[in-house]
């Protein structure tokens, strides 16, 4: 044998081949045996050139589980290769993997086994996945998801009516208890647009139907209730095609129905035909209607129509959908012409006349298509100092049906109110007030108080700084700060005439009247009375305002009693003055300049 075929040999050694025959290399080095573990597979199988096993290791290999994309797992004793313990190298007939399954997928499988999955588990941490794929269920066509097995077969089952009430069972199921009870939904839905014409239709075609299945006979048999309905539906259709049918004849023949058949009037939906049929009656009698002027038309059609059209208050009754589509768009249509903001009365009055007319969804649309917008574009462009007509004229009436809707419209006003409060002027004080006053409740306690806060007492404290006490004058606009009383409380208002020390300016003008002018007792008890008529009970009894004012007629009395109550300053207490000042004003030098020196 020379070198090539030597060097060819060990190759093929290497690579696991005996005689022509591929074995693993693991079955060669530890053996086959039913209780051997399996070996992993060889790296020349994957394209890599196999790792040999380093010598005088000593320690068997770990056991690796993986799952066998081409061969069964029947014996985890065997290599890869399907040979027996006897040393049967032959390969073993296999059946094809099932399609979808790990087995047909290699390279998923590897990926799989990489990620330690075991077949048969489901994934996820806790194995909480499906095992099992989903399964495609064929449907017939046009049907949902919903539909019950059988539905869409030749059978059906009408709802219970007087005619075949005592083979239902309330409990569940007829007597035969293998009908599925299943509605004809392509008779008895309601689309959308539904005219009176198809209204009429779908209800005979359903009559028709649940007898034939109550009879079971060929041709329709109609109890005594599907009996009154089929006559009603018969006159109903043909006044309404000869342009007869009135909205009072209307609302006769389905009071009536209600009335003699509740069960099969709910059944058949005849308050969805009713609605299909009032719809284009209604049209006619609100035809080139004005709701804002004229608010008392068609209203006592539509009243005696709630009652037929079974009206349960949601948006989804028949009788929101003829309200909706009659009134509703009539309304939106002329407020978004006629209507504005600023003058709330005629849509105020429209909605206290429709009050109870109008189901909760309509009046909901109402206020948020026709009123808040013009509300919120009239609040954005309010001047409150320009304005003729204040704004709470104009948003107060739509709180009680508005409520909480209203706070970003609020909270605009709010803004604008507080910037309006800037610059004290005497003859606009009385305006800026009875502007004011009336968001004290619409502003709520907390946001009442911090915008007094923020912005009143710093406007009040102005005009405090502006009033002049000039004996024998009586107001010199102190008045119009005594107006705000009603917005800041007398505690406040206390503490803001303390701070800035009025009334000690009002004593110190009361002394220099009396020493200089020398009024009479009457003329100064009289000016003495009328200020204290401009304060308040809840503000005199604060002690900071009760003293100064009883002071002041305590000099009254001592004046007109001929002691001496003031003194202006003379020459030697100029002097005095003087001298103190000079005094005062040179330590304030020195230690100005940081000295001790003695001067």
């Amino acid at each position: 044998m020379d070198a090539d075929e030597r060097r060819d040999a060990t190759h093929r050694r290497d690579a696991g081949f005996v005689d022509g025959n591929r074995i693993s290399r693991a079955s060669a080095r530890w053996g086959t045996g039913g209780n051997s573990v399996s070996a992993p597979r060889s790296g020349a199988e994957y394209g890599r050139t196999p790792q040999k096993r380093p010598r005088g290791s000593g320690d068997l290999p770990k056991p690796v589980y993986f799952v066998s994309a081409a061969v069964p797992s029947g014996n985890r004793g065997d290599s890869r290769s399907p040979a027996s313990s006897s040393g049967d190298l032959a390969p073993r007939a296999t059946s094809p993997p099932a399609p979808g399954s790990l087995a047909s997928n290699t390279v998923v499988a590897r990926m799989m086994k990489r990620m330690n999955y075991r077949e048969g588990t489901g994934l996820g941490r806790h194995g909480q996945g499906i095992v099992a794929p989903l399964e495609v269920i064929v449907r017939p066509k046009n049907a949902g998801l919903c539909t019950a097995e059988g539905s869409t077969g030749g059978d059906f089952e009408p709802p219970p009516s007087a005619e075949n009430w005592p083979k239902w069972d309330e409990a569940g199921g007829a007597e035969n208890g293998k009908r599925h009870r299943e509605f004809d939904e392509k008779i008895l839905a309601r689309p959308l647009e539904e005219g009176a014409a198809e209204a009429v239709a779908r209800v005979q075609k359903a009559l028709a139907r649940a007898s034939r299945w109550s009879s079971g006979q060929g041709e329709p048999c109609y109890g005594e209730g599907t009996a009154a309905i089929a006559k009603a539906m018969a006159r109903v259709q043909e006044e309404s095609s000869s342009g007869t049918l009135t909205t009072a004849e209307l609302i006769r023949e389905f009071t009536a129905l209600k009335e003699q058949c509740p069960r099969e009037y709910t059944t058949y939906r005849l308050a969805d035909a009713a609605r299909a049929i009032a719809a284009p009656l209604l049209r006619a009698v609100f035809q080139q209607w004005e709701p804002l002027e004229d608010p008392l038309r068609g209203l006592e059609a539509v009243t005696k129509l709630k009652d037929a059209l079974l009206d349960d208050g949601s948006a989804a009754s028949p009788y929101a959908a003829l309200v909706d589509d009659v009134v509703v768009g009539a309304v939106l249509a002329s407020a978004a012409e006629t209507w504005e903001a600023m003058d709330p009365e005629p849509m105020v009055r429209f909605l206290e006349t429709w009050g109870d007319a109008l189901p909760i969804p309509a009046i909901q649309r109402l206020l948020e298509q026709a009123v808040m917008p013009k509300l919120s574009a009239a609040a954005e462009s309010w001047e409150p100092r320009w304005e003729p007509v204040p704004c709470h004229a104009w948003v107060h009436p739509w709180i009680p049906l508005l409520g909480r809707r209203l706070e970003p419209l609020v909270a605009t006003v709010r803004c604008k109110l507080g910037n309006a409060l800037v610059g004290w002027r005497a003859p606009r004080a009385t305006a800026d007030h009875d502007m004011v006053l009336p968001w004290k409740d619409a502003f709520g306690p907390a946001a009442w108080e911090e915008f007094v806060g923020r912005h009143v007492v710093p406007y009040l404290r102005q005009g405090l700084r502006a009033v002049r006490v000039t004996p024998p004058k009586q107001d010199c606009g102190f008045g119009a700060v005594m107006r705000w009383l009603s917005v800041v409380p007398a505690r406040d208002m206390a503490r803001l005439l303390e701070e800035e020390g009025f009334l000690g300016k009002w004593q110190d003008a009361l002394c220099r009247w009396l020493w200089a002018a020398r009024p009479t007792v009457a003329e100064a008890t009289a000016w003495h009375e009328g200020w204290k008529r401009l304060l308040t009970p809840e503000l005199l009894a604060d002690e900071r305002v009760r003293a100064p004012i009883e002071a002041g007629l305590q000099k009254i009395s001592r004046a007109t009693q001929g002691l001496e109550s003031y003194r202006p300053p003379g020459r030697e207490q100029h002097a005095g003055q003087a001298s103190s000042w000079r005094y005062r004003s040179r330590r304030r030098a020195a230690f100005g300049r940081g000295g001790n020196s003695r001067h």
